[in-house]
């Protein structure tokens, strides 16, 4: 859930189409080509409300895939607990239903900033 303002919006909620250069930059056929961490150093300096729209749709994917289940407990079915699929969405903080929260894992991810202390060359 981002601040109100974070998304833009488009006629009958239904926004254009992806731009040829950020599809071309974003993805390799149906497959998400970048790191989280490439698409939200984008999206700091992204202006375009249509970019900046996609790129967060992108973002959350990205997010989304990084939490995917992977090798032995994808396929081993005696693991009961293991996270069979992940969806991604995000909403503005006005469109968020209060009946989804309850239900719902928290995250603050409304704010994109360069890390505080600069990484350690380890």
């Amino acid at each position: 859930m981002v601040d109100p303002d974070v998304l833009p919006m488009f006629p009958n909620d239904d926004p254009p189409d992806r731009p040829a250069a950020l599809e071309d930059w974003l993805y390799s056929g149906q497959q998400l080509k970048r790191q989280p961490s490439e698409i939200a150093g984008l999206l700091r300096t992204a202006t375009d409300p249509l970019n900046r729209y996609w790129l967060w749709a992108a973002l959350v994917d990205a997010w989304a895939e990084k939490c995917r289940p992977k090798g032995r407990h994808r396929a081993n079915p005696a693991v009961k607990d293991a996270v069979r699929s992940i969806e991604a969405e995000i909403y503005s903080a006005d469109e968020f239903p209060m009946t989804r929260m309850d239900s719902s894992e928290i995250l603050d991810l409304d704010h994109l900033s360069a890390p505080r202390f600069p990484r350690l060359g380890v």
